[in-house]
């Protein structure tokens, strides 16, 4: 029997046979412990995250309000339509992360209190598979919420090459020179 940090794997010849916990309060702080680092930590950091974004856009606007004398209502009205952009997005984004993770973390934790779970069933190899989609669906969000990310992938799909072309992103425009090829 060859022992590891938090279980034992019961070893015969060269098969592996069965898990073994040391007793089951072993296995359930495991299982816990899994959930919080695997899906409650990553979901505090995005909503912590957005959410200082969000109060950065409410300081800009509100610092834009005071200096009211120079700014432009267009300034005013671009912070306001930034807030309400990163909150959908925000809420989009939690949305599908939870969507896409709390299942195999359920049935994880379900295990590991108990309960007898067939991780090669069907809906097991689906929760794994929608944790992978998590993993692809925040740039689909993104090209579907910014205009930015339309005219960039706009311009990746036509492959628009023309010369000394200017490109705006988020009012500051760069200049690209392409060079020709012989």
């Amino acid at each position: 029997m060859s022992s590891c940090l938090f279980f034992i794997l019961q070893m015969i010849g060269r098969e592996c046979v069965r898990w073994v916990w040391p007793n089951d309060t072993w296995q359930k702080a495991v299982g816990l412990g899994y959930v919080i680092i695997h899906f409650i930590l990553p979901l505090l950091m995005i909503c912590s995250l957005y959410i200082s974004i969000f109060c950065m856009l409410s300081k800009k606007m509100k610092e834009n309000a005071l200096n009211s004398r120079n700014s432009t209502r267009n300034s005013l009205n671009s912070f306001v339509l930034a807030k309400r952009n990163t909150l959908i997005t925000l809420f989009i984004v939690v949305v599908c992360f939870v969507i896409c993770w709390s299942q195999n973390q359920v049935i994880f934790f379900l295990y590991n209190i108990g309960y007898n779970i067939d991780f090669t069933s069907t809906y097991g190899h689906y929760t794994v598979f929608m944790i992978f989609l998590n993993c692809t669906v925040n740039p689909f969000i993104y090209l579907i919420k910014y205009r930015e990310y339309q005219l960039a992938l706009r311009e990746l799909i036509t492959c628009n090459r023309n010369r000394d072309r200017a490109t705006e992103v988020s009012g500051i425009t760069f200049q690209s020179h392409d060079v020709a090829t012989s």
